[in-house]
């Protein structure tokens, strides 16, 4: 009798398991015919890179892997700099590891080779104001228009907790030092684009009155953001998944503190990643991570940033879009693959979308109206176990649509995703494509779980 009772209780389970899986919920996504919506930057992609990297061999002009992997998402912004800003010094000033003209030379070669401009960091810790403007001289020289502009030390909110200052170290000190060097690299470099504060948590306390002291010094205001701490076991995927209900307040502040101030490059995210301390092992180079960077682009782009650079280098199991050796590429990693779906969204304005869901599921869906009046159309079905059905109004008639998907195993896999039907390759070659699909003035298709859709919808006709 109890082999009975159990065998019905495990096909009871089964019933309810299959059920699940196929759960299908029923959604609407509208765009506002009114709302002009925020203008995408070209160079929204970014990529951020520790400024030790230019000891190494991986940022040089025969890195042909390398470049083909900035081409496919670029035009973008190329921050070097990071932790190892404060670690390394030019030529090697107060026994930090040095950073020499040849270094510089080879990266200019390297951004030469791509169609993307530099952030380009130096050292605050130990640096001087005429060592400071020695470096900054030979990097405008070598980079020319690919200089976007210097930042000045990294997370200078924490130097009272990394050993840089004493523990009674204030935003009003840093911004006395951040002068004393700055003042250097403006006559080294006339009309050379200073940006800052860099801040590590984005809360406001640097970044805020940083754009107000600096208004019309300063071009671009920047801070940082993650997630949490990898360190901590909270640090999980479906956390990672879940909205952040700080960052778009804090968002909304930067962008509002860089309005105000009127600098002409806004606020940029210039450092970005799912968890600090290098990310969360086994979580943070998982599939999942490529649809939060959806995500978070969207949301960036949406509130008026004009950029996010994700952090990376190296081979670890933590956090990088791109993954090497130190000298070669070795692997292309989820968040990688979040950009990319965010580059081929094309050019233009930013609308909202209005999502109307049947069962509340974690979904969401951003537009991007193009400059031929076309919509493109991005739906991120962060579910494991539930299709989302979208039915998508244009609000005009159109005549034709293609789209693209990206989906993975599960959320913690660490291969086996693809956009677009292919892998990307680590030389950076990449055969995947869009799917005609049939659309009028609506288009309804199924966004299985854990995956993206793009749809581009073009021909309209009024």
């Amino acid at each position: 009798m109890k082999h009975h009772i159990f065998v019905a209780t495990i096909l009871l389970l089964t019933s309810l398991l299959i059920t699940q899986a196929q759960t299908t919920v029923p959604a609407a996504v509208n765009f506002s015919t009114t709302d002009s919506g925020m203008v995408l930057n070209p160079e929204f992609c970014g990529l951020s890179y520790e400024k030790a990297m230019m000891t190494k061999h991986l940022f040089v002009s025969t890195n042909t892997s390398m470049i083909n992997l900035f081409n496919l998402i670029g035009p973008g912004v190329f921050r070097i700099g990071a932790n190892q800003v404060d670690l390394t010094c030019w030529n090697g000033l107060a026994g930090k590891k040095a950073i020499t003209p040849d270094q510089v030379d080879q990266l200019a070669g390297f951004i030469k080779a791509t169609k993307w401009r530099v952030i380009y960091a130096v050292n605050m810790s130990v640096n001087t104001p005429e060592n400071a403007a020695s470096e900054a001289s030979y990097v405008a020289k070598a980079l020319g228009s690919s200089l976007l502009g210097f930042e000045i030390g990294n997370e200078c909110d924490l130097y009272h907790k990394n050993g840089f200052r004493s523990t009674n170290y204030v935003y009003s000190t840093f911004r006395d030092e951040w002068r004393t060097i700055a003042a250097a690299i403006s006559a080294a470099v006339p009309g050379a684009k200073l940006t800052g504060p860099a801040d590590a948590s984005n809360n406001g306390v640097f970044s805020v009155p940083f754009a107000k002291d600096e208004a019309g010094f300063i071009s671009m205001l920047t801070s940082h953001y993650y997630r949490g701490d990898g360190k901590k076991p909270t640090s999980t995927l479906p956390f990672l998944l879940k909205p952040d209900p700080k960052a778009v307040p804090r968002l909304k502040q930067a962008v509002a503190a860089a309005t105000e101030a009127r600098l002409p490059m806004g606020f940029r995210c210039d450092e970005c990643g799912s968890y600090y301390n290098g990310g969360a092992p086994n979580v943070s180079n998982g599939y999942g991570t490529a649809l939060w960077t959806l995500d978070f682009m969207f949301i960036n782009a949406i509130n008026g940033c004009q950029g996010v650079n994700f952090h990376g280098g190296g081979n670890g199991n933590g956090y990088t879009p791109i993954a090497d050796n130190g000298t070669t590429v070795v692997q292309v990693r989820p968040e990688y693959y979040g950009m990319k779906l965010f580059s081929l969204a094309g050019q233009g304005t930013v609308v909202p979308a209005t999502v109307s869901l049947s069962s509340p599921v974690n979904f969401t869906a951003y537009g991007v109206r193009r400059v031929d009046g076309g919509i493109n159309t991005i739906l991120i079905n962060k579910e494991t176990t539930a299709s989302v059905q979208v039915t998508v109004t244009f609000g005009s008639k159109i005549t034709a649509a293609e789209s693209m998907m990206l989906t993975g195993p599960d959320l913690s896999s660490i291969s086996g995703y693809t956009i677009g039907g292919a892998v990307i390759n680590p030389d950076g070659t990449w055969a995947g494509g869009f799917q005609p699909v049939s659309a009028t003035g609506k288009l309804t298709l199924t966004v299985p779980p854990i995956s993206a859709v793009l749809v581009k919808a073009g021909g309209i006709s009024r």
